[in-house]
This record gives structure tokens, sequence and C-alpha cells, in this order.
């Protein structure tokens, strides 16, 4: 008996002794030594990138990997509440690793406006970003619907064009949007539609505040917005699934895929919307929200080169939005569809040489075309007759950028410069003929630090245009660490906003009136100033921030339709209007440990009125919007609750009456959205249930203004905000190996 005691344990030990140096153990603690949980762990042999692998840390913060002993690996762990640690180890029987807690994400790298990634807290520019938590947890399905409580940020929606955007008092035309440093082209009135761009495979948005056209160009007075995409660099294999069901007839579905294969990746990913429309009045056909069907597909190849990268993009995107008519008296009714088609190719190329030298070359083509076509449909058979689907706007633009980061001396002298060229055209039915226009730009900005907490950063921007003179852009940015923990910022910068081939080329004809371009435009052009103050205060696992910021923009030769007839049949662009804007924000954000935020914002904007320059009235108007928000973790549930509401103030406005001037406004109202989010399953399941515009606001009356007399919804002296309360559920689900 003893001897088969002594043969077992001699069996069961001869594996250990044989495998004993083929694992090792990695813990993972925190600065307390205390084990993390549900931690992501991908790790890689350098010598050897196909042996991989992934695994997430249990109750004791350990995993074990297949790697024997002394060697060296690359380690890559990831927590939704830490700073993602990347390092490389040489293996031991236990190896600890410590991960920094990163309270809702305050440490932050973004990339808009820099050559190379830069810390948030070290960019001279004023910089927000909306995180990938953020955005999970909103339940928005869409830029428009994330946006909606950011500060000096305003949405106003349009019931065929879409989501549009104000910042600081300046409308969309004046906002840079790009996705992963590739402008988004077609722009009807000026604005992009951020109702078409969806948060699906988003890994955060980077918004800058202020004038970026040194850097950016056109359209990058008020603000720039860079929409980053997940790059997925983290797994092997990652196929992430979600879908959504919102109760007023709106359907998401989205799937991605991605496959590492040696040093590359390649990935695919698509998204389906439905929306039925809302229909205040039963008694007729026509809805005030119009039904639309959106559905886009990308493709993407990556490729690590060690320092260098190389990025291939494609994206297709199309939408169809419903107009239904009233039935007549031989029960027929005349619909109209709108069509909306994107194409957008790109190959973006960056890395360094040595370390003072970095270098990103940026290709781009993107398509667009806004298609009209009208049918008529027979309402006792249903069946339909559809005309000629007409392009009312094409458009094509072929972007080539380069950007050399130069480091002098590290950390105090540097410059960056880039080469930008943008070629433009625009065809279709509402546009005298072909047209194109080109712009070819260089730009310098010199970052110089005279001494440890004071940066500076002049910049110069030198424009050819094919069709107009542009002028000479100047900026100039400041930031000063004060103390340890506040710090301010100051811009000064000289924008333009060329215009567009549609403002220039126009010709359309529609009831009876005509609308003209005019080949003659200048650009527009600016002065914008700011600043800001941030200060935080952090003790133990909480922290304080607070900031105040303050604007000015003064916009001149600014491009706007005019009558030119007395019929008020003709209207024509002209280099007419002045605008300027002003105003400030004061803002705070309490997190307490990993388990609360609370937040709190007010704006005041005042906006130029025009009329004062010939009739006596007020020469601005001022707005004050309130943002209250408060997020609420409990640790052991992992159940999330999101409460975020917006307080607009009266929007005050001059009209004009025949020869008097008239005072109106829009009256105030309010926006309140709630959200309760869950993951399971380690993390890979996640579940949002909530609600939007809990206040159920639909419209919003407009005093001083005469009304048509139809009173409710599409009343001349009623503004469309909202379609209501609604209700929505969605689920998401992630698998990695």
């Amino acid at each position: 008996m003893k001897n088969k005691i002594l043969l077992l344990l001699i069996c069961l030990g001869i594996p250990q002794l044989l495998f004993a140096d083929n694992t090792s153990t990695i813990i993972i603690q925190d600065k307390n030594a205390k084990p993390i949980e549900d931690v992501n762990i991908c790790w890689q042999m350098p010598k050897n990138r196909k042996m991989r692998g992934f695994a997430i840390t249990n109750k004791q913060g350990k995993v074990i990997l297949p790697v024997a002993l002394g060697e060296k690996v690359l380690i890559i762990a990831s927590h939704i509440s830490y700073k993602t640690l990347e390092d490389t180890i040489v293996t031991q029987k236990i190896n600890i690793l410590q991960m920094e807690k990163d309270i809702f994400s305050l440490k932050q790298v973004v990339v808009t406006g820099h050559s190379t990634p830069t810390p948030i807290d070290s960019s001279l520019y004023n910089v927000r970003v909306i995180d990938k938590q953020k955005i999970v947890s909103s339940g928005a399905t869409s830029l428009g619907d994330l946006f909606f409580t950011e500060p000096n940020i305003n949405l106003s929606s349009d019931l065929i064009l879409g989501t549009r955007i104000e910042m600081f008092g300046m409308s969309g035309q004046n906002v840079k949007v790009m996705i992963d440093g590739v402008p988004v082209i077609g722009r009807l009135g000026g604005n992009i539609d951020l109702s078409q761009i969806s948060v699906d495979n988003i890994d955060h948005v980077e918004i800058i505040e202020g004038p970026m056209s040194v850097v950016y160009g056109n359209n990058a007075l008020a603000g720039t917005i860079n929409v980053i995409t997940d790059k997925k660099r983290y797994h092997t294999t990652e196929i992430n699934a979600s879908t959504d069901v919102e109760s007023v007839g709106r359907y998401n579905g989205a799937l991605d895929v991605s496959q590492k294969v040696g040093k590359s990746t390649i990935g695919i990913s698509g998204n389906y919307s439905k929306f039925d429309g809302v229909d205040f009045n039963k008694a007729d056909r026509p809805m005030e929200w119009k039904p639309q069907q959106q559905y886009a597909i990308n493709g993407r190849y990556l490729i690590d080169l060690g320092k260098w990268n190389v990025a291939v993009k494609g994206s297709v995107y199309n939408s169809k939005l419903t107009i239904k008519g009233k039935i007549d008296g031989e029960y027929k009714a005349r619909d109209t569809y709108y069509y909306t088609d994107r194409y957008t190719g790109s190959i973006t190329t960056k890395g360094k040489w040595n370390s003072n030298n970095d270098l990103s070359v940026l290709f781009s083509h993107s398509y667009y075309d806004h298609s009209v076509q009208a049918a008529v449909k027979d309402m006792t058979t249903l069946k339909e007759e559809k005309g000629e689907k007409v392009s009312a706007q094409s458009e094509k633009n072929t972007l080539m950028r380069t950007v050399w980061n130069h480091q002098f001396q590290p950390k105090k002298l540097s410059m960056e410069t880039g080469l930008d060229f943008s070629l433009s055209s625009m065809d279709g039915d509402r546009v005298n003929k072909s047209k194109k226009l080109n712009n070819y730009a260089a730009f310098l900005n010199i970052r110089y630090s005279p001494w440890n907490n004071f940066e500076l950063q002049p910049g110069i921007r030198v424009i050819h245009n094919t069709k107009f003179d542009a002028p000479i852009l100047y900026s100039i940015n400041a930031k000063w660490n004060m103390a340890e923990n506040l710090s301010w910022r100051v811009s000064a910068a000289k924008g333009y906003r060329a215009p567009n081939v549609k403002e220039m080329y126009l010709s359309f004809f529609h009831a009876g009136f005509w609308m003209l371009g005019n080949e003659d435009l200048k650009a527009e052009k600016s002065n914008s100033y700011n600043t800001s103050l941030d200060y935080d205060i952090r003790w133990k696992e909480n922290c304080l921030k607070a900031s105040a910021k303050l604007f000015y923009n003064d916009v001149y030769d600014m491009i706007a339709q005019t009558y030119t007839s007395a019929k008020r049949d003709t209207s024509k662009y002209y280099n007419i209007a002045r605008h300027k804007t002003r105003g400030g924000s004061l803002g705070a954000t309490l997190f307490i440990k990993d388990i609360l935020r609370i937040n709190a914002s007010g704006i005041v904007t005042a906006r130029y009125n025009r009329i004062s320059e010939y009739k006596a009235s007020d020469k601005f108007t001022t707005t004050m919007d309130i943002i209250a928000g408060v997020q609420v973790k409990e640790p052991r549930s992992k159940i999330q609750l999101n409460a975020n509401i917006k307080l607009y103030g009266k929007q005050e406005f001059f009209r004009l009456d025949g020869e008097d001037v008239k005072k109106a406004n829009l009256e105030p109202y309010e926006m309140l959205n709630v959200s309760v989010n869950r993951r399971f399953l380690k993390n890979r399941l996640n579940v949002t249930i909530g609600a939007k515009n809990l206040l159920n606001v639909k419209d919003v009356k407009m005093n001083g203004v005469p009304s048509s007399g139809g009173g409710g919804h599409g009343a001349s002296d009623r503004e469309s905000i909202a379609f209501g309360t609604s209700y929505f559920a969605k689920v998401s689900f992630k698998f990695s190996r």
C-alpha cells in the first residue's frame, strides 16, 4: 500500500517538475497592493509574435501565462477604471504589476491638433474628450445624441436636414468635423448632419474649442471635432455586436469583427438604423419627424512596422429619408425621397525615424451625393410610381496632408510644419455646371518654452486658392502652469472660411423662387480670442476639477443670402453680414473615488444683432444655459446610474416687421436624460436601459412671432425641438481572445 501511495505521489510530482518553469504568474495590483479583478491581459512575445494570448484576472488579480521563466513578454493590461498599462517584462515565477487609478478617465491622451499623442493636460489647446465609457452609458446612437449635454455646444433639429450644431454662438459652417483626421464633406445649409454619424465603433471623441484655422484651414473657426475610431489593437480576435431599440420606433444594430494576422490587423464593421418617424397629428398622412433608414459599412487594414504604422480605411454610407404627402381627391399621395450617399477612402502613415523627428502623411478621397426622387402612390392599390432620381448636390474632395514635427531641444523648442492640399468639386441639379475649387496651403507652428512652467506657440498658414485671394492666417497660443494644480491658457487667431462651391455657383428654382450663388464672393475673415483657467485638486482617490472660460469672435464679410428684387422672388449670396459672439462658461466636476461624479456648468452666450447696424435696437442678445449631471457606480453590483439635464435659457432675437424692429424670443426649456448601465460576464456583456427627453419636450413657443393660425405642431410661432419622451434598451457583447 505504501508503495502505491509513493508511486502516485511521484506521478503527480513529475508533471509539476517538468512544467514548473514553463508557466509564469501575473498579479495585477493597485498602488495599495490590492488585487484588481477583471483586468484584460493581452500578452505577446516580441521574438515570436505567434506566441500571444488573452486572459482576465481572477479575484486575486492573477493570471497564468504559458511562458517559460526568463522570457521577454509584452504585457498590455486594461480596465475601465484604470489607466492602461503597457510594459515589457522578463518573466519570473511571480510578476507583480501595478496599475494606476484613472478616476473617470482623467489621464487622457489626444491627437487632434498634435503631431504625436499628447496628454490632455499638456496641450496648449482647450480640449475635451468624450470617452468610451460615457458613450456607452449615454445610450446615444449618433453624435447628435451624444453632444446634447456638452457645454458650449447647442444642437437644433431640422425636420429634413437633420441635427445641426452651434459652438460659441457660431453656426455649424464654422465647425470642422473629422473622422480619424479626415474631414466629413456634404454640408447642407452649411451644416454637417450629426445624426448621420453613428457612435458604433467609436473609441472616443476629441473636441477642440476655439479657432484651429492655422492647423486645419477652412471651417475651423469655432472649433474642431475629431471622431477617433476604435483600432482594436489589443486582441488577436475581437468581435463586437450591439443592438438597441427605442420606443419611438427606432432600431439599431451593429457588428464589428477584427483579426490580427502577424503584424497586421484586418477589420470590418457595419451598422443599420431604422426610424419609423413620429406623427403628432394622426388625422393626416404627413409626419412631423420623417421616417429614415441608414446603413454604413467600414473596412480597415492596419500594419505595425515598429517605429512606423500604416492604416488603410474605407467606408460606405447610405440613408433614405421619406416625406409623406397628403392624400388628394383621387386618393393619391405625392411622396418625396431624399437619398444621401457617402464614400470615403484613406491611407495614413505615421512614425518616426529618430527620437526628435515625427512624420504623418494622410491621403484621402471622399464622395458625397444628395439626391431627390418624387413618387406618386395610389392609396387604394398601394402601387407607387417613382420618378427619376435627381442628384441635387454631388461633391468630391481629395485631401493630401503631411505634418512633420522636429524637436530641436526636447521639452524646450520644437517645430511643426505641414502641407495641406485640398481639391474639391461639386456638381448637381442645383449647381450651375460642374465646378472645381482647390486650396494649397503650408503651415508652421513653433512651440517654445522659455521656462519650465510656460509655453508659447505662434503659428502661420499661407494659402493659395484657385478662385479667390485667401488671407494669411496666424495664431498664438500660450499655456502657463501658475501652480501645480492651476493652469492658464490663452489664444488669439485670425481665421477664415472660404465660400463653398454651392455658395458660389448655386442655381436653383423652386415654387416660383430663385436661389443663386455668387462667383464674386470673398472669404469670410475673423478674429478670435479665447482664454481659460483650469484648476484641479486631488486628495486620496477624490478629485475636484473647475474651469472658467471666456471667448470673443468677430467675423467680417460673413456670407448670407439676401433678396435681390422688390418682389422677393430671388435671393443671392453676398458678403453683407458681420457677426460677433462673446461669452463665457464656469464649470466644475467632483469625483468621489470611482463611485460618484457630479458636474455642473453655466454658459453665457451673447450673439450680435445685425439689425442694430441700421435700426435702433440692442447690439447683442444674451442666452444663459445650465448643464448638470450625476453618475453613480455601485461597486458590488457594478450598476451605474446616469442622469443629465440641460436647461436652455430664453433665446432672444430681433426681426423686421416692415420698417419696425420687433423683439422676439424662444421660450426656455429643459432636456433630461436618465439611464442605468450594468456589465456582466467579466465586462463582456453590457446592458443599458433609460429614457431620453423625460420632460416630454416636443416644440417650444416663439413669442413676438406671428402665428400661422394652425396652432400646435407646425405653427410658425413654434420651434420643433424633439419628438417627446422615449425609452430605450441597448445590449452589446464583446468576444475576444
